[in-house]
């Protein structure tokens, strides 16, 4: 059978096929050094980065942000509380995930994440017995989904449209959650009690330690897609070092464009099956359409996995060569939302016709604007 590609498939193809070219100017376009030194490899930073990676592998969909944020506004309460005991700190970390939880409802679970963000820092705001007007950590994350005027929170139309808010995320998404992720690793690091209550009501329920070394957090199976002590162990030679950091990237990106034809072929089949005009085949139907989402949440969980092999080699790179290593993020972080995307839009198809999946990736990919945020004051 000859499938026959939809414009929304050959546009997807391009857009993959211009970041993998940049993707491979960034990675082999640029010469090495001919006096290689030594890489310093701080270890504090390496494992704040591998605990927020891991932990960002076992939560999806709306529970990474929730978590974040409980995170961020709980280190901050630990700051002002400093002699807590473990049993205060679970208390208050209990009673802010109960607000949070049930405050939530099932429209706001498939807000998009910026959105989410928002409307769970809203919640605990107006909630009194947290601290989440000063926690930096909360106000980095909001500065990444409508920038800098946050002193009140601008909520002008221009910044509040979906399509700036999302840019601007994408932009300072990465960034933002590494930092609230750095800040709880190290609050459970220096504290016992935030360690436990950490451990009990955000980290036990997905399998994640706050106090988990790197020798233990590189072994999760989600960062099986790279070798990491193989780079590490190159530390001495920097030009080595940054060439085999970037042959691993090379092949994560190989990885994730094999995959992204796998999907393309599938929005194919998919769409001589449930075609845009006309009645449906008899291969049209809800069982069809229930395989294609499993398919589709499989596919997910390998590109959250690559996703922190991609956020774990970009640092390593970044300790030999910070520019390289942003922008090898970047690249990163663009094909795999576009990957993330066309997986989606393969599983909305299926079983409901291109019209209702246009209306369910538009659901998935923009934003909608989020209530009233009440104004407060970073300090």
């Amino acid at each position: 059978m000859t499938l026959t590609r939809s414009t929304r498939t050959r546009r997807g193809t391009a857009v993959l096929a211009m970041i993998t070219v940049t993707a491979a100017g960034v990675l082999f376009g640029e010469p090495a050094s001919a006096d290689p030194v030594p890489v310093p490899i701080p270890q504090a930073a390496l494992t704040d980065r591998a605990f927020g990676q891991v932990a960002e592998i076992h939560l999806q969909g709306a529970a990474r942000i929730k978590t974040a944020v409980l995170s961020a506004e709980f280190v901050q309460w630990h700051r002002l509380h400093p002699n807590a005991t473990a049993e205060q700190a679970q208390t208050q970390l209990t009673a802010r995930q109960q607000l949070l939880n049930g405050s939530l409802t099932a429209f706001d679970l498939l807000l998009p994440e910026q959105d989410l963000l928002l409307k769970s820092v809203d919640i605990l705001l107006g909630a009194p017995g947290g601290d989440t007007r000063t926690s930096p950590e909360i106000t980095g994350l909001v500065r990444a989904v409508i920038g800098k005027t946050v002193e009140p929170w601008d909520t002008r139309e221009e910044l509040a449209s979906g399509a700036l808010r999302t840019a601007q995320w994408l932009r300072g998404r990465d960034d933002a959650l590494a930092a609230a992720w750095s800040a709880t690793r190290q609050a459970g690091a220096a504290s016992p009690p935030v360690a436990t209550a950490w451990n009990a009501v955000l980290g036990a329920p997905i399998g994640v330690d706050i106090t988990s070394t790197y020798e233990e957090l590189r072994q999760d199976p989600g960062l099986s897609h790279v070798d990491l002590d193989a780079i590490l162990a190159l530390r001495d030679d920097s030009v080595a070092y940054v060439a085999a950091a970037k042959q691993q990237l090379a092949n994560l990106h190989a990885q994730l464009l094999g995959l992204s034809l796998e999907i393309r072929l599938e929005i194919g089949e998919n769409t001589s099956k449930c075609p845009p005009e006309g009645p449906p085949s008899a291969e049209c139907t809800a069982a069809a359409r229930k395989a294609a989402e499993d398919r589709d949440k499989a596919r997910q969980q390998t590109i959250s996995d690559v996703k922190a092999g991609v956020g774990m080699v970009s640092t390593i790179i970044g300790f030999a060569d910070p520019d390289a290593g942003k922008k090898s993020k970047v690249i990163g972080e663009a094909v795999l939302t576009t990957i993330s995307a066309i997986s989606k839009y393969a599983a909305a198809i299926t079983g409901r016709g291109l019209a209702g999946s246009i209306f369910s990736t538009a659901t998935l990919a923009t934003p909608r604007r989020p209530p009233p945020t009440r104004h407060w004051t970073p300090r």
